[in-house]
């Protein structure tokens, strides 16, 4: 019950409140031109049908298209991110190895030739 009252009071704040901004002139005639647009295109679109098929399907396959480019970016991009860590990794395997063949008891003299 109380639910009932709370979104029957916001609807009715809403309507009120949408009056009220209606007392400014600019607004009443902007809100008059954007209902005549709408009305227009309404119009338009119960006569042609076929033009919002048209519409809807451009709108699709030219998202569906971005959507694509965007994912093929990210994937070339994740792929350099994999080969920078596997080469990452090859150095500091080298790193260990080379470390390791400097660390050895063997001195080794600047003067000797091997």
């Amino acid at each position: 019950m109380a639910r009932q009252r709370f979104f029957k009071g916001m609807a009715i704040g809403a309507v009120v409140g949408g009056f009220v901004t209606l007392l400014d002139k600019d607004t009443r005639n902007d809100v008059w031109s954007d209902v005549k647009s709408a009305g227009k295109r309404s119009r338009f679109y119960v006569q042609h049908p076929s033009e919002v098929m048209n519409e809807v399907r451009d709108f699709y396959e030219s998202s569906t298209f971005q959507l694509s480019s965007k994912a093929n970016s990210v994937l070339a991009v994740l792929t350099q991110i994999q080969e920078t860590l596997d080469k990452l990794s090859q150095l500091e395997a080298n790193k260990g190895s080379v470390e390791s063949v400097y660390s050895s008891d063997t001195v080794y003299d600047k003067n000797s030739v091997h």
